[in-house]
């Protein structure tokens, strides 16, 4: 199942994995990585049965997988159906705030954020992407700079105008844009 799915041959590797159950029923992992072949082919209402069977038994997990990597991935398929919905968004924020419990990642963060976003929390989006930029040491500034911008608009629907402005000329200095220029143009 595993080179399988390497290779991207996805329907094969559910195929593969499916013998592995049937072969050990309690096989955590192989219930995980066919929820993640399904996740793949974009077959979310597939992917979360599997990935809450990996859950549910929660034994005999790979090197690769774990119980954390179940609830992320399976909040990622309720954030992923659509079209959207308040139910699954809130389903998504209870599996990434399941996994910041067990694995707190800044990943985690920015996707419960993005999550608490859709329902329009934005009180607590802006506390997750805080979190997310106070703990990302991974992605480019430029990817910072673009996710900045999610929080921006939220004080933006707040009406902060002060945390508006300050993270605007947070997110041009790490785009290493003059920050002084937007100051300039926000005081005339």
């Amino acid at each position: 199942g595993r080179g399988q799915y390497e290779l991207k041959n996805y329907e094969k590797a559910i195929e593969y994995y499916g013998k592995a159950i049937e072969k050990n029923p309690e096989y955590s992992a192989a219930y995980f990585e066919r929820g993640d072949c399904y996740h793949n082919l974009q077959k979310y209402e597939l992917a979360i049965p599997e990935f809450d069977k990996s859950i549910e038994i929660n034994k005999n997990w790979e090197v690769a997988n774990d119980l954390n990597s179940a609830y992320f991935s399976r909040g990622l398929a309720y954030y992923s159906i659509e079209p959207k919905s308040n139910e699954n968004m809130n389903f998504a924020i209870k599996d990434y705030s399941q996994y910041i419990d067990l694995n707190p990642t800044p990943n985690a963060y920015w996707n419960r954020g993005l999550a608490y976003n859709f329902l329009r929390n934005f009180d607590k989006a802006i506390a997750d992407y805080k979190k997310w930029y106070e703990t990302d040491n991974i992605n480019s500034n430029r990817t910072k700079a673009g996710r900045v911008t999610q929080m921006v608009k939220c004080f933006s629907e707040l009406g902060k105008q002060d945390e508006i402005e300050k993270w605007s000329r947070i997110g041009l200095d790490l785009l290493g844009k003059n920050v002084e220029a937007f100051d300039d143009n926000n005081n005339n």
